[in-house]
């Protein structure tokens, strides 16, 4: 079988969309062809003739390109053997925040155009289902864990809290700095890890904040990191803090329990299927502050607590699967599917 790749002009930055679509690529090209084409995300850049790209191909398109009303034309009137997939890292209509917007009705509008839904996280499937995608059409594809590594943490005097994330608005950064402001009284050093070129403007406005705070000598921004360094960040770290206010999945947080971290984060998306709130680590209902506040000065204060849920969160990522593993099943589903597309999507 052979795979066609429709991906944003982004691959650079290595935002978690972009990893799980490079890590299947990995994994896909050692026993099938796979080819590649980049597409401006932006704007109507030059669509490419899928003519000479083959019906005998399985196409995925990343969901960033759901807005690309050129692309969603042409695939609208292609027929390829092996069906038209969208890999969906994020949509409006997966999140409460954007749902009933102009963008998630665009959004649905477009579903039809697509033969198979590759998401992340049952919360997603539950969602375009909702949308009312037949669930036989959608495959959940978690993101692999290929390392694991568990470090017996002791106390220790400064408690080292770690976010992986992209500065980019809806990732809580800006409150998490109110919430930090509260516990100036703890000894903690934040680090921060993430791409910072996605959205300059807020980015700027982001580290500003920073540079004003009291704080600012207790927090560290690194920016994107090599995978050998972010996951040595994940041995020294204590607890891991992700203030988003969505995320379909979190390939992050799996990779910082399979590191035996304790996990706080707000109970949104896909995190509610990795965090179990006091057995694995914590999650906050979305907004409350206070709250958030308060469980993080716990997990400050007492280390035995923190310690113990990060080897539960370790033991729980054992069930997570291998790159392999994830790869293996959505090449099993899209042959499940290879059929007529006017077939698929009745």
């Amino acid at each position: 079988m052979k795979f066609q790749f429709f991906l944003p002009n982004i691959l650079d930055f290595p935002t978690g969309g972009n990893i799980f679509n490079q890590r299947l690529m990995q994994e896909l090209v050692r026993s099938h062809e796979v080819n590649q084409i980049i597409i401006s995300s932006k704007g109507e850049s030059e669509i490419p003739d899928f003519g000479n790209i083959g019906t005998d191909t399985c196409w995925l398109i990343d969901s960033m390109l759901m807005h690309h009303s050129g692309l969603m034309k042409k695939l609208s009137e292609a027929e390829t053997s092996h069906g038209k997939w969208l890999l969906v890292h994020y949509l409006n209509i997966l999140d409460h925040r954007n749902a009933s917007g102009p963008e998630g009705e665009k959004e649905r509008e477009n579903l039809s155009h697509f033969d198979g839904f590759v998401v992340t996280s049952r919360y997603s499937k539950r969602q375009l289902t909702s949308a009312g995608i037949p669930a036989k059409n959608i495959v959940v594809i978690q993101p692999g864990i290929n390392e694991r590594s568990w470090i017996k943490r002791k106390p220790r005097m400064v408690v080292q809290l770690l976010t992986v994330s992209s500065i980019f608005p809806g990732k809580g950064l800006p409150e998490f700095l109110n919430v930090l402001d509260n516990l100036s009284d703890l000894p903690w050093q934040w680090i921060l890890v993430g791409e910072d070129k996605l959205d300059p403007e807020f980015t700027m406005k982001f580290l500003g904040q920073v540079s004003n705070s009291r704080l600012k000598n207790r927090i560290q921004i690194l920016g994107p990191l090599s995978q050998f360094n972010l996951f040595q960040l994940y041995k020294q770290g204590d607890i891991f803090v992700l203030n988003s206010q969505f995320e379909s999945c979190s390939m992050v947080t799996m990779e910082a329990m399979s590191f035996g971290l304790a996990v706080l984060a707000n109970q949104v998306g896909g995190l509610q299927e990795l965090v179990i709130s006091r057995e694995n680590g914590y999650l906050v209902a979305l907004g409350d502050t206070d709250q958030f506040s308060k469980v993080l000065r716990k997990l400050i204060s007492e280390p035995e607590l923190r310690i113990s849920l990060g080897e539960k969160a370790f033991q729980s990522s054992r069930t997570f699967q291998s790159w392999r593993e994830s790869t293996d099943t959505l090449v099993a589903f899209i042959k499940s599917h290879a059929k007529t597309p006017s077939t698929q999507r009745k």
